[in-house]
C-alpha cells in the first residue's frame, strides 16, 4: 500500500511539473515579434506609432485605441484606410510595445504624451482623429487643448463623459476583474503555463486577424507588464470621466459618430434593451458636439466586433474616409479663394 502510494504521489508529481517545465522552456525560447512601427522618446520613455499608407494632399488618420487594447487592434480599420491615405496607430504608455512610465492614466499626460510622440514622428497636421470607447474623451480633449492639429473626428461607439450618471450601479455591482482571477492569470505567466494555454487569448476574438496580427497578441498577452497596464488603463476609465470631462462643443468641424447597435447575446436580450435606451441617446448627443456631424448605427455591430470584425471595421473606414475626404475638398476650396 506503502508503495502504490509512493508511486502515485511520484505521477502527481510529474504531471504538476511537467506543464511548468515545458512552459518555462517553451518561454525561454519565445522570441519577441518585431514593433511593426517606430519607438520615439516622449520624455525619458518610448512610446511605439506604426504608419502606413501614402504620403498623399490628403489628411492623415490618427487612431487612437480603447482602454486596455494596444493599437494593433484596429489593424482592419489601418489597412483599409491606408489604400487612400496615412494611418497611425500608436500604443499608450505600457502597452504594447511601448515603455511604461510613472505619470498617471489620466487624460492629461495622455493626450500631452501624443502630442509630442506625433510631432516627434513628424506627422502631418491637421489629420483626422479616429477613436474608439474610451478614446472619445481622449479625442475630445486633446482638440480643446490643440484646436489647429484636427481637421475632423469620427467617434467609433465613442465614451461619452456622462455615461458613468447612467452606468454606475452597474459598473459598482460588477468587479470586472477580480483580485484572485489577476493574481492566477500573472502567475500562470511567470510559470510559463501561459505558453500551452492562454486564457486571455482564448476570451479574444482573434479569428478574423492574421496570423502575424494573432502571434503579436499572443506574445503581448504572455507578458505581465502587459496584463497590468491592461487591468491599469481599464480601472482608469472611471476616473477619467469622472473629470467632468471635456465639454466644449466642436463647432462645425466635420465628425463621424459611428455606433454600434448591438449587445452581445449573452447579455439577454431585456439587458440589451436597456442598455441601448442609455446609450443610443449619450451617441446622439455626442452628434449634438457639432453643425458638421453624421451619426450611423451599426446594427450587427457590438462595442468590440465594431473593430475586430474585418466587415465592420471595413464599413467602420468608409465613414471615416468621408471626412477625409471632405477635410480635403474643404481644404481645396479653401485655397482655391
Amino acid at each position: 500500500m506503502n508503495k502504490i502510494f509512493k508511486v502515485s504521489t511520484a505521477v502527481l508529481g510529474l504531471l504538476v511539473t511537467a506543464p511548468v517545465v515545458v512552459g518555462l522552456i517553451l518561454k525561454a525560447v519565445s522570441v519577441e515579434p518585431p514593433a511593426p512601427g517606430q519607438l520615439y522618446d516622449v520624455g525619458g520613455f518610448k512610446l511605439h506609432i506604426n504608419c502606413i499608407g501614402p504620403e498623399t494632399d490628403l489628411p492623415t488618420v490618427v487612431v487612437e485605441a480603447g482602454a486596455g487594447t494596444p493599437g494593433m487592434a484596429y489593424y482592419w480599420i489601418q489597412q483599409n484606410l491606408a489604400q487612400t491615405t496615412k494611418v497611425c496607430t500608436y500604443d499608450r504608455a505600457g502597452m504594447g510595445w511601448s515603455d511604461d512610465s510613472d505619470h498617471a492614466r489620466v487624460t492629461g499626460p495622455i493626450i500631452q504624451q501624443l502630442h509630442t510622440l506625433l510631432t516627434k514622428a513628424q506627422v502631418k497636421t491637421p489629420f483626422v482623429f479616429a477613436g474608439h470607447s474610451i478614446a472619445g474623451i481622449y479625442m475630445r480633449e486633446y482638440v480643446a487643448n490643440y484646436p489647429n492639429d484636427v481637421a475632423g473626428i469620427a467617434f467609433i461607439d465613442a465614451s461619452h463623459p456622462d455615461q458613468l450618471e447612467y452606468f454606475t450601479e452597474k459598473v459598482e455591482d460588477e468587479e470586472e476583474y477580480p483580485m484572485g482571477l489577476i493574481f492566477s492569470i500573472k502567475l500562470m505567466i511567470r510559470l510559463g503555463l501561459t505558453q500551452l494555454y492562454n486564457p486571455i487569448v482564448e476570451a479574444l476574438p482573434l479569428d478574423d486577424f492574421p496570423l502575424q496580427v494573432q502571434q503579436e497578441f499572443e506574445y503581448l498577452t504572455n507578458t505581465v507588464s502587459h496584463i497590468e497596464t491592461m487591468i491599469a488603463e481599464e480601472e482608469a476609465d472611471a476616473l477619467v470621466m469622472g473629470a467632468n470631462g471635456p465639454q466644449d462643443k466642436l463647432n462645425d468641424l466635420p465628425i463621424a459618430v459611428i455606433t454600434a447597435a448591438s449587445v452581445p447575446a449573452e447579455e439577454g436580450e431585456q439587458t440589451a434593451q436597456e442598455f441601448l435606451n442609455v446609450w443610443l441617446p449619450l451617441q446622439k448627443d455626442l452628434a449634438s458636439l457639432s453643425t458638421n456631424s453624421r451619426h450611423v448605427l451599426m446594427r450587427d455591430a457590438d462595442h468590440v466586433s465594431i473593430i475586430t470584425n474585418k466587415k465592420n471595421a471595413v464599413e467602420v473606414s468608409g465613414y471615416i474616409r468621408e471626412i477625409v475626404l471632405e477635410v480635403a475638398r474643404n481644404e481645396a476650396v479653401g485655397a482655391s479663394r
